[in-house]
């Protein structure tokens, strides 16, 4: 079993046949440079709910994609290679469902 899946199951996570059954959301991901944590949160969702789920990352400060992350994420399967780092104004015309800030100077009394 992939280390995702069993995370998954950790995390009490719906299998892929529950899965069907959950309602499409939109989750935008926050963080100040939008190099490492927001990026794993946003690969690992999309792994986990198996690409049904709308994830964008942003931050308030972005700068690349550590490279640290991508192989991390790679170790057990989950690609984040395509993924990069974008400001938080590219997320402007996105209605997520849900926020996620994963680093205090994204949330909303801070940004």
């Amino acid at each position: 079993m992939a280390h995702y899946a069993q995370l998954g199951i950790a995390l009490a996570i719906p299998s892929d046949q529950g899965q069907k059954d959950l309602p499409a959301l939109t989750v935008a991901v926050l963080c100040r440079a939008n190099s490492a944590r927001s990026q794993l949160t946003e690969g690992w969702l999309r792994a986990l709910r198996g690409g049904r789920l709308t994830v964008r990352s942003a931050g308030t400060q972005p700068a690349a994609l550590h490279p640290l992350a991508e192989q991390v994420m790679a170790e057990v399967g989950v690609n984040i290679g395509h993924q990069h780092a974008k400001h938080v104004d590219a997320l402007a015309q996105l209605r997520p469902d849900v926020v996620v800030t994963v680093c205090d100077i994204a949330a909303p009394d801070n940004a």
